[in-house]
């Protein structure tokens, strides 16, 4: 992606006007779900981690269910082992969020 922006913004600062694109082969992706932005603690920590980082890629807008309520995730990462938790428990609370058991390993969940 980044060789992508590095060669189009080369591009677009030279005055090149691009390829025009045909309309009726082009396709359409709605925006994220509110259901597709909720992460699910019963998903393995490397899922997490890598939805996190898709959703979050132009802003905040991945989200997690913490304590029955609903908070925006700004970063997660794996934090160990964990213990005999269900996934989806809260395993420490921190100032700027949570330790929290995924399917296979506690993760670390910042708020924003």
């Amino acid at each position: 992606m980044a060789q992508v922006l590095e060669e189009g913004a080369a591009r677009a600062v030279a005055g090149d006007p691009g390829v025009v694109q045909n309309g009726e082969q082009a396709s359409h992706t709605p925006p994220f779900t509110e259901v597709e932005q909720l992460i699910d603690f019963t998903d393995p920590a490397r899922t997490l981690q890598r939805k996190v980082a898709a959703l979050n890629v132009l802003g905040p807008r991945a989200a997690a269910c913490v304590e029955g309520v609903r908070v925006q995730v700004g970063h997660l990462y794996e934090a160990g082992c964990g213990r005999n938790a269900e996934p989806g428990e809260v395993l420490t609370r921190h100032g700027d969020g949570w330790t929290v058991q995924a399917a296979d390993h506690a993760v670390r969940v910042h708020s924003v």
